[in-house]
């Protein structure tokens, strides 16, 4: 089991690794690009390659994504809760612990987990956490609510253009397929790389809120996967893509939102760096309890 969980990890931290001596080093790494290119061409083209080809059932897709929705609903409870108890701002906190980090670090580890039945569940996850992610964030950080960033995700249109083809068992192009399979290998190497550059240049400030932030995001997800996962009745792939996504740290959009909008980024970029260096502490026990 130990090696079967290394096998897993350590392509994650060598390149996560490889990503930081990069943005430590003098050379030039555009991070808005690389994020374009994953978040615009490669999760799009990943959601039909991996949706079409892995033979996973709609029923399953559909299981993930309310699975999904109902644990960003607990945590939102909880988040609150927690967050009114210890008196801080609940609109510039809590997206800290509503979103992880299922696409630089969950889908990896969903599939070096569970193979292509992993990954395909883990972008049906991503997929959805994105729509979240881009419509509630920038809502909580900005004081404003909008839509726009969520309906100019081509990603959101890859899934639900994917569902329609398993739901009408339609077949795309032979060039189409190609296509998608060539954009989605960009992928999961791209966001793994960038989380390490990400990490390299941010700053831990406010140790003792962005640690809190941190353990609440790490410590309710955790426990909330497991306990949506029992609820549903998940087994196998899916019990453990959705609470391997469920566990992750913050996601970097987090660090980026709050930046735009000048909501605290100081605090979010240390609950970022912080939860993230905790997880891949306690990765190998995540790992041990779902495989």
């Amino acid at each position: 089991m130990t090696g079967e969980i290394m096998g897993i990890l350590a392509p994650i931290f060598v390149v996560t690794g490889l990503g930081w001596l990069w943005g430590r080093s003098s050379r030039p790494f555009e991070a808005g690009f690389v994020s374009d290119l994953a978040l615009l061409l490669g999760a799009p083209a990943i959601a039909i390659s991996g949706l079409l080809k892995s033979g996973v059932s709609l029923a399953a897709v559909a299981q993930m994504a309310l699975a999904w929705t109902c644990c960003v609903a607990v945590m939102a409870v909880l988040g609150i809760s927690a967050l009114k108890l210890l008196r801080w701002p609940v609109r510039t906190s809590l997206p800290c612990v509503l979103f992880p980090n299922t696409g630089n670090v969950g889908l990896p580890l969903s599939m070096f987990a569970f193979g292509q039945e992993g990954l395909t569940l883990g972008v049906s996850l991503f997929a959805i956490g994105i729509v979240y992610n881009q419509s509630i964030a920038p809502w909580l950080y900005s004081g404003a609510g909008s839509l726009k960033p969520m309906l100019r995700l081509p990603a959101l249109y890859a899934t639900a253009t994917a569902l329609a083809c398993l739901a009408l068992d339609l077949t795309p192009p032979v060039w189409v397929m190609r296509t998608a399979d060539l954009l989605a290998g960009c992928l999961v190497p791209t966001m793994v790389l960038a989380l390490g550059v990400a990490l390299s240049r941010m700053r831990v400030s406010e140790l003792r809120r962005s640690l809190g932030l941190a353990l609440l995001r790490l410590c309710f997800g955790y426990l909330v996967g497991v306990a949506v996962a029992w609820a549903f009745g998940m087994t196998g792939a899916a019990r453990g893509v959705l609470i391997i996504q469920s566990s992750m740290p913050l996601a970097v959009f987090n660090y980026l939102f709050a930046q735009h909008f000048k909501s605290n980024p100081e605090t979010v970029a240390g609950a970022v760096v912080l939860s993230t260096l905790i997880s891949f502490a306690t990765l190998p026990l995540l790992l041990w309890s779902v495989l």
